[in-house]
């Protein structure tokens, strides 16, 4: 299962990278264009995407506070990007069973 939480916390980490760069391209782009306000809503989605990361490579080690911090770095981008953020959400939700289920190998 700790396999599992690694492989799901990672294929969440990298389609948070893929939406958090065309959100990121898409501020920069309308900043271009209108100028003055911008938004950090790709930014936000880049560092929860690098949080997903981290958390599915502590998972192997540490399984809880793996499951803590790929539980944040789900529904951070729910909260920012609302619908974009659902893939990341599930991806990062399924990582994080998967380690609290899997703490029973690491004893």
């Amino acid at each position: 299962m700790l396999i599992a939480a690694l492989i799901f916390g990672l294929l969440g980490g990298i389609v948070g990278l893929f939406i958090g760069a065309l959100i990121f391209v898409g501020d920069l782009v309308d900043f271009a264009f209108r100028g003055g306000d911008t938004s950090t809503a790709g930014l936000l989605v880049l560092f929860f995407a690098l949080m997903a990361i981290a958390g599915s490579i502590m998972a192997l080690k540490k399984p809880w506070q793996a499951a803590g911090l790929l539980l944040v770095s789900g529904i951070g981008p729910m909260i920012v990007v609302n619908i974009f953020g659902a893939p990341i959400f599930f991806l990062t939700l399924l990582a994080a069973f998967s380690a609290v289920r899997g703490r029973r190998e690491v004893r």
